[in-house]
This record gives structure tokens, sequence and C-alpha cells, in this order.
């Protein structure tokens, strides 16, 4: 039997960090903080993920895709309370 282990890649700390994508055209990886609404911009460099960038949506989001010139927003979930 494999035995396996999580090691984290960034020593930052995320509500609920989700929908990690590989943007290979400009070298760099997106994710979101769902529950937060943040989009997150990071650099991979000796092995661990460095943030570049965030963005606030200021609402519930469950994924994200790179754009052409700009972060392109899907599954934007809204809170069914509000």
């Amino acid at each position: 039997m494999s035995v396996y282990y999580a090691t984290p890649a960034s020593p930052a700390r995320y509500v609920v960090a989700e929908s990690p994508v590989w943007d290979a055209q400009n070298s760099r990886l997106l994710w979101v903080d769902v529950e937060v609404g943040n989009v997150f911009v990071g650099r991979l460099s000796d092995g661990m993920v460095e943030t570049s960038a965030h963005y606030e949506i200021g609402d519930k989001i469950g994924a994200v895709v790179p754009g052409d010139d700009a972060l392109s927003l899907l599954q934007r979930r809204i809170d069914s309370s509000s």
C-alpha cells in the first residue's frame, strides 16, 4: 500500500482555497478563496507558491479562469440569504 503525504504549497492561510488553475501562457497559478470572495494570482518559486496579486470580489466565488487582458470569473455564487 502506498502512503502519500500532503505538504503546504504556501505559508498563507485561507478560509476555503479552491479551484487552482495553471495559466501556462503567463506562467502563473490562479485560485479562489470561496467564502471570502478573493481571487489570487501566484508564481512558483523554489517549490512554493508566492502570491503576486489578489482581487477582492466581495461575494462568494467558485472558480476563476485566465483571460486575455483580465481574469474572467466563473461560477459566481450568490448567497441566497442576501
